[in-house]
């Protein structure tokens, strides 16, 4: 039988038969630039992250969940997240986000780079005054030089369905004389001891 040797090497597992047949999986080599955003939504009043739908009532608010991250090997700079408001196409709508959590790796005196592992968050309240589905479409920009560079991207969705309210009964109630007929009027002025009539 061959004698079998587990090599570590970078973190890479070999299993070797002889000092020159190795096998193994090597992985894809880490992107120098790669960039991420993850969106996702909540109640109003929930917290993030959210998931990557809802159902609400028409008139309803919404909160939408954005995270950053800098899944790269370098810094990325001037990060700037749109939100497209479900109007793909439309620019007259999109939003942008404000992001906390950012780094100032170029000094400017803005918190909008990460640095290699790094991520930041945001948070955006929506209503929803008519009954549709939306999916909103956040992307995430940045630059690979501050103030310069190669600009990356990546965008992720998340879908709000806003229902019709259940019709709701309506009552009137109305009041008129023991005699009287229905419906009657909103009020009426007795003598202590009668009777009155009350319409529903």
């Amino acid at each position: 039988m061959k004698s079998v040797k587990k090599i570590y090497f970078t973190s890479i597992l070999l299993t070797c038969l002889s000092m020159t047949i190795c096998t193994g999986i090597w992985p894809e080599p880490a992107s120098a630039q790669s960039l991420s955003i993850s969106k996702t939504v909540t109640s109003q009043s929930g917290t993030c992250p959210g998931s990557e739908s809802i159902t609400i009532t028409m008139g309803d608010t919404v909160k939408y969940c954005y995270e950053v991250e800098n899944i790269g090997v370098d810094p990325l700079y001037d990060i700037t997240v749109v939100d497209d408001a479900g109007t793909p196409g439309d620019g007259i709508d999109d939003f942008g986000v404000y992001l906390s959590g950012c780094d100032d790796l170029d000094v400017d005196a803005i918190n909008d780079d990460l640095a290699p592992g790094g991520s930041c968050s945001g948070e955006y309240l929506l209503t929803f005054y008519t009954a549709d589905t939306t999916v909103n479409t956040a992307t995430v920009y940045a630059s690979t030089v501050s103030g310069g560079g190669s600009i990356l991207s990546d965008d992720d969705t998340a879908t709000v369905v806003s229902e019709r309210p259940e019709p709701q009964p309506v009552i009137t109630k109305t009041v008129t004389t023991q005699s009287g007929t229905c419906p009657g009027s909103e009020s009426i002025t007795i003598t202590m001891g009668d009777t009155v009539k009350y319409c529903y």
